[in-house]
């Protein structure tokens, strides 16, 4: 997105500066009493321009500046990148969240879950982004910072913000066009899922569009190329095509980690495997022996069954015999034996009466 000219409605300190002169040749300085991350403490801005010091400027150190500027112009709500340091949550950057879900900050429109692999990747502790809605939540966070309480502090007058302002204001145009260019049907053997990649794409597609990078003069009857905007595309769209590689690096990360794990889990499955086996021949085998303990147990024990039976047989039979015998004595003698008949008492006979006895016949 290129600055042409500057509303003096809007931005009436930097048109004063810039009087008659291109914007290209326009900036301000701005000297930070803390450095940047990176022990940068001036930075010379450009009126729309995202080159390194800007990057640095607004990425590692100030970027809550920024992030402001462009949730006044928008109402988006703020994305507030943590990390988990010494178990509690600290912030460490801040962008805004546009309504597709994205987040846009100095380096541009970047997926949430991007964010926060990156970060993650890049400064170890884990990351997340977290939203806040208002100016005040932002505050409240940044409050326990002394060197960022003051945010008025180091930004060199009216004109250092007006260009935070005029910065704010390029990139919410330049995503809306990259967000209306993506709405739009592409023949593409891209995922739609890969958002890195299509950011891109669409990068590229613009800073090799040569009108992209026009600088009309005020009275549009002429036009040059303006090469510093050319350089900041191209550099935008080399950082965007590193970080859709590092996308698909940590992919495949991911992907060699869990290959990784499946060995293992296949290696574990194998040790059982042997386990299991083991455990069943020695099953086998305690069952075979104890089986043929068995079968010995019962085959004495139906021996001696067997003798048992054969001694009782025998004694049956003896007893059988001399039974036998003893009836067959008692029988022979009986042939020779005289019976006698049987007395018989006379019907009239009566007994005589003894002296001195009743025999019981009533007179």
């Amino acid at each position: 997105m290129t600055v042409t000219r500057l509303s003096p409605a809007r931005y009436p300190a930097l048109v004063e500066l810039a009087a008659a002169r291109p914007l290209a040749d326009v900036e301000v300085v701005i000297k930070l009493t803390y450095p940047s991350l990176h022990g940068q403490k001036e930075f010379r801005l450009r009126p729309g321009v995202v080159d390194a010091d800007a990057v640095e400027l607004f990425g590692f150190a100030q970027s809550h500046r920024l992030a402001a500027a462009m949730h006044e112009r928008t109402g988006w709500p703020f994305a507030l990148v943590e990390q988990h340091v010494n178990g509690v949550w600290k912030w460490a950057h801040v962008g805004v969240v546009t309504p597709a879900g994205r987040m846009l900050d100095i380096h541009g429109l970047r997926e949430v879950a991007e964010v926060e692999r990156q970060t993650s990747d890049t400064y170890g502790p884990l990351a997340r982004v977290r939203q806040l809605s208002t100016l005040d939540d932002l505050r409240d966070v940044t409050a326990p910072n002394p060197h960022l309480a003051d945010w008025t502090a180091d930004v060199n007058g009216e004109a250092g913000v007006e260009i935070i302002a005029l910065l704010a204001d390029t990139l919410i145009a330049k995503a809306n066009a990259e967000s209306r260019a993506e709405s739009r049907p592409v023949t593409t053997t891209m995922p739609a899922k890969d958002a890195a990649g299509h950011e891109a794409r669409a990068l590229l597609v613009a800073a090799a569009d040569e009108r992209n990078f026009r600088n009309p003069y005020l009275d549009r009857s002429r036009s040059v190329l303006c090469d510093s905007y050319a350089q900041t595309a191209v550099y935008q769209a080399q950082a965007a095509t590193a970080n859709a590689l590092l996308a698909v690096a940590g992919e495949l990360a991911e992907l060699r980690a869990e290959v990784r794990q499946a060995a293992s889990v296949r290696e574990d499955l194998a040790d059982i495997a042997d386990a299991v086996r083991h455990l069943a021949a020695e099953i086998v085998e305690t069952s075979a022996g104890q089986s043929a303990d068995l079968g010995k147990q019962l085959a004495e024990l139906t021996t001696a069954v067997d003798h048992g039976l054969a001694d009782v047989a025998r004694e049956v039979a003896d007893v059988a015999a001399a039974v036998e015998e003893h009836r067959g004595r008692r029988s022979w003698r009986s042939l020779f034996r005289r019976r006698r008949p049987a007395e018989k008492a006379p019907v009239d006979a009566v007994p005589e009466a003894e002296p001195g006895r009743d025999l019981g016949v009533c007179a």
